[in-house]
């Protein structure tokens, strides 16, 4: 089963146009998931099908969760992103569905669930991940972090190392 690997084979011009693009887009520091729109609509000539911006304030923890739309996301570090770690779970209770605060659904675990970890990153460069592999954030540091989170047409399992057929 895939989880997530580092992309060290993106260009780097293309990495420093969306930081850019994001630095400039307007946001909602309030809002931990929002769509962002910086008129960028391919990737590496990838389309895009949504541009997220995460936002997780200091001492603050995005519980555990799933992401609405199914498939992988490239995410990739903006602002403060040392001091954050992304754990990976399984779980072996169904999720419960609610909306953030500015409207979208969000699918969550209860407080309580049992959930085993396996594994975890820190966003010091772009990561593929699976978004239906109930993940949480939390932010060790003092400042807000703010990371790029694409989303794509079609799933770019190219990207990936070892690609196959089977790693889907």
């Amino acid at each position: 089963m895939f989880t997530y690997q580092y992309i060290d084979n993106l260009d780097p011009a293309e990495v420093k146009k969306f930081q850019e693009a994001y630095s400039k887009a307007y946001s909602n520091p309030s809002h931990f998931f929002q769509y962002v729109e910086t008129g960028l609509t391919h990737f590496m000539g990838m389309q895009l099908n949504k541009c997220v911006l995460i936002t997780i304030a200091g001492g603050k923890t995005l519980p555990l969760h799933i992401d609405q739309r199914k498939g992988l996301a490239l995410n990739i570090p903006l602002l403060n992103c040392e001091d954050t770690i992304t754990e990976l779970w399984t779980c072996d209770q169904p999720y419960k569905t609610g909306w953030t605060h500015n409207g979208l659904p969000y699918h969550y675990y209860s407080e309580n669930v049992n959930a085993v970890k396996i594994g975890e990153f820190i966003l010091t460069r772009p990561i593929l991940f699976d978004v239906q592999v109930p993940h949480s954030s939390t932010n060790h540091g003092t400042k807000t972090r703010l990371a790029i989170s694409l989303r794509f047409a079609n799933d770019p399992w190219q990207l990936v190392n070892g690609y196959a057929e089977d790693l889907k």
